[in-house]
């Protein structure tokens, strides 16, 4: 609700980053957490196929060297998607960004 009022959201930090970027993302419960991808392999694309077949909120962790890369391979099934990166997650340079697969795709390459 309180993104809807708009009303900035800030977590207070606690021991699940995973926890609090869902707190300020605007979903709704239940959600799905995979945390790290499998890098490469048929295992990797099963864990993208459950992500874009999924009608729950996902999260992920991901290196910052791999999320352009991560962000591809999900534009090619669920482009429009809402995504909310996260990092440094209630740290004092914390960032948070919204915007569609394809969006947050473009503006990280």
């Amino acid at each position: 609700m309180a993104h809807t009022e708009g009303i900035q959201v800030i977590p207070i930090p606690g021991p699940c980053a995973a926890i609090a970027a869902f707190s300020v993302s605007g979903c709704h419960a239940p959600f799905t957490f995979f945390g790290f991808l499998t890098r490469k392999g048929r295992q990797r694309r099963n864990e993208l196929d459950a992500i874009a077949s999924s009608t729950y909120a996902t999260i992920i962790y991901e290196s910052p060297f791999r999320v352009v890369q991560t962000l591809a391979d999900l534009e090619e099934s669920i482009p429009d998607r809402k995504v909310l990166l996260a990092r440094e997650a209630t740290k004092v340079f914390e960032e948070y960004y919204t915007a569609s697969i394809s969006e947050a795709h473009v503006i990280l390459s």
